[in-house]
């Protein structure tokens, strides 16, 4: 008997276990609303509620530093029911005292996102360039104030970097603690401080509203939001660069089934989006089927668009390997993806392939050509008059790479009367 009653509480249990979650989850922010963690955790949190048909409530548990949310999450019942964002600031905080708390109390679910660090002013103020803004802190040490997270945070360190890598003492720039960027923007807005170094997505609201000017971002490249942002690279010459990380994790020893749902449902929508690509791709390679064949010739108008469709299939194959490995860690799209810019920017892009593939040989590969570049080009925060010349230089360019060059034809169409 007392066996029969084992086996079916064993049978309840798994079968309670694999319907996770059964209730609402709570998912805490250790930073303030409105700031680059907030937003992000509530985009994935949306997605997460959409996918397992439960609430998930994001709660933002701010001060100390990053302290009292990161607390929460570590010490909340293991059970799934509680989840966090947990920030690169675990790293940092058990270095200068604030707690014992480290990386290792978490049951690490996935990485989302890192987003590079900004110099960020007002919008009035007199320092055009990060050069500028230097030159005042080296010449004025003490006078001006940063903000933008907890001290020793990920901006605070920021901007401390590149002040030392400049030759400047950190301490010429007083560091005022804040609950995140949300606030410390607030607080730069208001005239508080003058300087806050977080992201760019995390001022892009200030941004746009013509409240706050970006003078550089810490990364390679400008970012995809202000392709005028110039790197600090471009503007200093130096290499230095740093950016904040952000995790889904939950309290150590949750149960591994929860676990697995939560990795198998966050890292689903990598494999969407590459079986998305891999449909994509087969449909451009069974277009291009009834292109004609070229006499004499061992490339044919199909090689260009191939080449297009065979870089799909393999990025769509990476995304779907990504999404099916449960224990890979998962990078989600940046905040700006969700935006209806970002998504109308990605349906022309989609929408420019179909095109070329449909049209390339009724129109032609000049015709079709430069439309699809212009849209890539425009699609980089590229004017109208740079795009247009750009556009035709380029398409010119390619044609004569594979016509003269390779020996690949590629299709005239309705310019055939003009072909050379």
């Amino acid at each position: 008997m007392r066996t029969l009653v084992a086996a079916a509480l064993l049978v309840v249990s798994t079968v309670a276990h694999s319907q996770y979650p059964q209730r609402p989850v709570q998912l805490i922010v250790p930073w303030g609303a409105g700031g680059g963690t907030d937003a992000t955790a509530r985009i994935v949190g949306t997605l997460l509620e959409k996918e397992l048909k439960q609430p998930f409530n994001v709660v933002n548990r701010t001060g100390g530093s990053g302290v009292v949310g990161h607390d929460a999450i570590a010490k909340a019942t293991p059970d799934g029911y509680t989840i966090g964002m947990i920030t690169v600031e675990i790293t940092m905080m058990h270095h200068v005292g604030l707690t014992p708390l480290t990386y290792k109390d978490y049951t690490p679910i996935g990485l989302v996102n890192a987003d590079p660090a900004g110099v960020n002013v007002r919008v009035d103020s007199p320092y055009k360039s990060v050069k500028e803004l230097l030159a005042a802190i080296k010449a004025n040490p003490g006078k001006m104030k940063a903000s933008g997270t907890g001290q020793g945070g990920i901006w605070h360190l920021a901007i401390a970097g590149l002040l030392k890598d400049q030759g400047i003492d950190p301490n010429a720039l007083p560091w005022v603690p804040s609950n995140g960027a949300a606030p410390g923007l607030q607080d730069m807005v208001a005239g508080g401080v003058e300087v806050v170094p977080c992201s760019i997505p995390e001022a892009r609201s200030m941004i746009d509203a013509g409240k706050v000017r970006a003078l550089a971002i810490m990364d390679d490249n400008p970012p995809s939001l202000y392709p005028n942002v110039p790197t600090l690279k471009k503007e200093l010459g130096t290499n230095w660069q740093i950016a904040a990380w952000r995790v889904i994790a939950a309290p150590k020893g949750i149960p591994a089934d929860a676990q697995r749902t939560l990795v198998r449902q966050i890292k689903f929508h990598d494999a969407l989006t590459g079986a998305a690509l891999v449909l994509l791709a087969g449909i451009i390679l069974w277009h291009i089927q009834g292109f004609p064949a070229m006499p004499g010739q061992k490339f044919g108008p199909a090689w260009f668009p191939g080449l297009i469709a065979g870089g799909l299939a393999v990025c769509g194959a990476l995304l779907i390997g990504s999404g099916l490995r449960q224990r890979a860690p998962w990078v989600a799209a940046p905040e700006w993806i969700h935006s209806a810019r970002a998504r109308a920017g990605i349906a022309a892009l989609i929408g420019g392939l179909v095109f070329y593939v449909l049209a390339a040989d009724a129109l032609g590969f000049h015709l079709t050509g430069l439309v699809l570049l212009a849209i890539w080009i425009r699609l980089l925060g590229a004017s109208w008059r740079v795009t247009l010349p750009v556009a035709l230089i380029s398409t010119l360019v390619i044609h004569f790479s594979f016509y003269k060059l390779l020996r690949v034809p590629l299709p005239w169409g309705v310019l055939e009367q003009w072909a050379f």
